[in-house]
């Protein structure tokens, strides 16, 4: 399925605004992206990564999770999903979910 031509344009402005280090609008531009695009696992990526970096580990990792859920056979995006996981489980002092997170992502095809 092809990401729908908004959804695009708010990736592309979130990412804009990220590069620029307003972190705050371009989470907004990905949370409208979401709502325009619920079962797009792209989204999800973009927004648990800007989670991430924002140093919200649990709702980096959960919002992942959602996107593995969406990514159906895409082992790309299973991966990338997944380290992110990795990423937020080792901050959040998780080094066991983070070492399982990390196997998934190589089994994804790293």
């Amino acid at each position: 399925a092809e990401i729908p031509p908004a959804v695009l344009s708010l990736l592309e402005q979130a990412d804009q605004l990220k590069t620029a280090g307003d972190l705050a609008d371009a989470s907004s531009r990905l949370e409208r992206a979401q709502r325009i695009a619920p079962t797009e696992p792209e989204v999800y990526f973009q927004l648990s990564s800007l989670r991430l970096e924002q140093g919200n580990h649990e709702d980096a990792m959960n919002i992942a999770l959602q996107g593995v859920d969406l990514s159906g056979t895409d082992q790309a995006m299973k991966r990338d999903l997944y380290t992110v996981i990795a990423r937020a489980r080792d901050a959040l002092g998780d080094s066991a979910g983070a070492t399982e997170a990390r196997r998934l992502a190589r089994a994804a095809g790293s």
